[in-house]
């Protein structure tokens, strides 16, 4: 211990301890900063990437938004869909009876009988008066 101090004594003597240690101070210094500049950085990504989780969930919040948007106007569009077939269906007449058809037809055959009827009448008074 004593030559420590001797050696200390020595170096003040041409001040060198002095030089020293403001050359430590300002590496220690230095390093302190370069670590404040770490820290910040790391701070910055940190931030960074929550901002970025931040994004990313109110995109899938907006995605999931806009698909219930759409599901239910795809079921609205299905509603009225059904409801207009069922309208259809409701305004269709109904089938006929068998009894109805075959009234039908034997108008039908009445009425073209009639009408070869009348152009037989026609053909035979035009062929006659000649």
């Amino acid at each position: 211990m004593p030559e420590e101090i001797e050696e200390k004594k020595e170096f003040l003597k041409r001040e060198e301890i002095k030089t020293m240690a403001k050359d430590i101070a300002r590496l220690r210094e230095a390093e302190a900063q370069k670590e404040r500049e770490r820290i910040a950085a790391l701070k910055i990504e940190e931030e960074k990437k929550e901002e970025r989780e931040k994004i990313e969930k109110k995109r899938k919040e907006e995605e999931k938004r806009e698909i219930e948007e759409e599901r239910k106007i795809v079921k609205e569009i299905r509603e009225r869909a059904r409801r207009r077939k069922k309208e259809k269906i409701k305004g269709l007449p109904r089938p006929l009876s068998p009894f109805e058809k075959i009234f039908i037809r034997v108008i039908l055959i009445i009425l073209l009988f009639l009408i070869f009827a009348f152009l037989f009448t026609l053909w035979y008074w035009y062929f006659k008066l000649r």
